[in-house]
Order: structure tokens, then sequence, then C-alpha cells
């Protein structure tokens, strides 16, 4: 039994964007199915396996503070 109470979500498989490597975590939150509108179904937070591969997408090398 947990005594503090929090809910674990399921881990799912997921494969990182920068990478390509498998590691499991929270399925990602999406913006749309893919159809509302110009995200074409992508997730609202990029999904990497780590701070490193975080790091390393292209938005942050251009806007970053890297």
């Amino acid at each position: 039994m947990n005594s503090n109470n929090s809910i674990t979500k399921p881990l799912h498989n997921l494969s990182c964007m920068v990478c390509d490597k498998y590691f499991q975590g929270e399925e990602p939150k999406l913006c749309c199915s893919g159809r509302e509108c110009g995200c074409m179904g992508l997730p609202v937070d990029p999904i990497v396996c780590s701070l490193e591969c975080y790091n390393k997408l292209p938005f942050k090398q251009k806007y970053g503070k890297n």
C-alpha cells in the first residue's frame, strides 16, 4: 500500500527523438489528433531520454543558451 497517496502512471516504451534510444516513460501528451491544427499530432513536449539529448534538440541550439 502506498502511504503518500500518489498515483503512478503506467510506463510506455518510447523512442528518443534525438538518439533513437528506447526507454520507458509516461505516455506523451499530444496537441491534437493531427487534424485539428498544423502540429500534425506531434507531442507537446519533446520525447527525449536524457537532459543531454534535450540540450541537443535543434531549437535549443538555435534559440537556447548553450
